[in-house]
């Protein structure tokens, strides 16, 4: 692993960030292989974030199955909770699932937030992903959403307003938009 992380290291020094990323799939199965899930999880979940930042809905796609392949999912399918290897990486699957499916929805759509499935994740990937729901709801005018979740977007504001403090402000934001408080 660390031959990889100093040819990856290598590759950004000399301008090539994106060559580099390519090492981040092999890296994470090695972090699985050694017990380091977290650590795994928290590799794929930052190139989610930035395909989601970026409007990339092929690059969440790659993330997402990646994501899969590591929990020991199918491929093709939904994430089934049964099928995986490690609760963690199917949590983590299906929540990049849901992220990749919805980034580019053509119509407007009902989200369900896959909230069994966030309490496995980082403080910061739970904030990232309601944020995403949260703005896919504004912008689809589904105001009943916002009422639906309530409770849960208020205990993670909380929980990442210390940590994670746009990210809390910009679901603050989302949540007065909807509501005119």
């Amino acid at each position: 692993m660390a031959l990889y992380r100093g040819v990856q290291a290598r590759l950004t020094a000399a301008g090539f960030p994106a060559h580099a990323a390519e090492f981040d799939e092999r890296i994470a199965h090695l972090l699985v292989a050694t017990g380091s899930e977290s650590d795994a999880i928290a590799l794929v979940m930052e190139r989610l974030w930035v395909a989601e930042r970026a409007d990339d809905s092929l690059s969440a796609q790659v993330a997402a199955r990646t994501l899969k392949s590591l929990a020991g999912l199918p491929e093709f399918g939904p994430a089934r909770p049964e099928d995986g290897s490690s609760p963690l990486l199917v949590a983590a699957a299906q929540v990049a699932e849901f992220v990749a499916d919805n980034l580019h929805q053509p119509v407007p759509t009902t989200l369900d937030l896959p909230t069994g499935q966030l309490q496995y994740l980082s403080a910061g990937d739970r904030a990232q992903t309601v944020l995403f729901a949260a703005e896919r709801a504004l912008s689809d005018d589904d105001f009943d959403w916002f009422k639906r979740y309530a409770e849960e977007m208020s205990d993670w504001v909380s929980e990442v307003n210390s940590t994670h403090e746009d990210g809390a402000l910009r679901i603050e934001l989302a949540v007065a938009d909807a509501t005119g408080e």
